[in-house]
């Protein structure tokens, strides 16, 4: 107002000139805006845990940075805050699009031509590891650019999410009101669900659900900001914990399930797939899991090939009532009264 006053109006008030503002940068509740290296500083003693008994679980949660310009953080911080009670450590990452992108010649220890520049954030600084266990996105599209006629061809390559090797979970921000989504019967409107479910799976972010909606800031109904919903935050949150702490798991704890479709509920289409051979699928991924040290039993050996795995699934009880034997119903795992 100032420079408008002495510009147009002739007016000597004097003013100063505009504050570049970062494009990327760490965010908490807890330091001045200002102060990027408390924050980076902040990010590296969590995951040294130099604050704790051990370092806990770190979660990173992005937002926009327009929001983080205009104060409407009240999402985020109800994140950040939901994060803590868990027992887990998170920090905010504010940037105007992942698709900006850059040369980063060490990210766990893998040179990466195209790694979004906000993420770098998230990087320690001399080893290159990845500081976070679990990124909360709420930014909306995806990295890249989604072709429906051909390739999708973007600003990025699939060998910078391979390297961060985190799982990315996206929470979304509506832009609907919470009285609109609690009355339809589909819940999120299309715009909503193309921006913020089906495009980012093009990322192969795990969709959440909804954790605000555009509300009046004020009695004006002119200013709006981003409510949080104080229970889909926290169903967010837990997520994300149980993300984080089961990436810290050793393989060999880790439990395993395999879920085949079974349409018409015959034995003969469980795992069908057009033109795949699902068994065979599922015996290369056994394999894989069993070179990083999955626990496969005392014996530690899987079925010799896709035919006897099908078999032995079936022997365990098919609800098919064409091929269902009495050795099946007595070997089976579990029974439901028909009644």
């Amino acid at each position: 107002f100032k420079y408008l006053a002495d510009m147009l109006f002739e007016q000597r008030f004097g003013y100063e000139k505009p504050t570049p503002q970062p494009d990327h940068g760490l965010y908490h509740p807890c330091f001045d805006n200002r102060d990027e290296a408390a924050r980076r500083a902040y990010l590296k003693d969590c995951t040294d845990g130099k604050h704790d008994e051990g370092p806990k679980p770190m979660v990173a949660v992005i937002f926009y940075r327009c929001h983080y310009l205009s104060g409407n953080k009240a999402f985020v911080d109800a994140l950040l805050d939901e994060l803590e009670v868990l027992g887990v450590n998170a920090i905010g990452l504010f940037t105007e699009s992942l698709r900006e992108h850059q040369l980063c010649p060490n990210v766990n220890g893998q040179s990466i031509e195209k790694f979004p520049t906000a993420l770098t954030h998230l990087l320690d600084e001399q080893t290159g590891e990845c500081l976070v266990d679990v990124l909360i996105s709420t930014m909306a599209f995806a990295m890249g650019e989604v072709n429906p006629d051909g390739p999708t061809i973007g600003s990025w390559c699939a060998a910078a999410l391979q390297a961060l090797n985190v799982p990315v979970l996206q929470a979304i921000n509506s832009v609907g009101t919470r009285a609109e989504w609690e009355a339809s019967p589909r819940g999120l409107n299309p715009l909503d669900t193309a921006m913020n479910v089906a495009i980012p799976e093009f990322d192969g972010r795990i969709i959440t659900v909804p954790v605000s909606f555009k509300a009046p800031q004020d009695e004006t109904n002119n200013v709006h900001y981003y409510e949080p919903v104080e229970d889909r935050v926290a169903l967010v949150a837990r997520q994300a914990a149980r993300h984080a702490r089961l990436r810290r798991k050793p393989n060999h704890q880790k439990r395993i399930a395999f879920m085949l479709t079974n349409s018409s509920g015959k034995a003969e289409r469980i795992g069908d797939a057009v033109g795949l051979d699902t068994p065979a699928s599922i015996m290369r991924v056994f394999e894989a899991m069993k070179a990083e040290c999955y626990n496969f039993g005392e014996e530690g050996e899987f079925p010799p090939d896709g035919d006897t795995l099908i078999h032995n699934l079936i022997d365990r009880c098919s609800y098919d009532e064409i091929h269902l034997t009495e050795d099946q119903l007595a070997n089976a795992a579990g029974h439901v009264e028909a009644n």
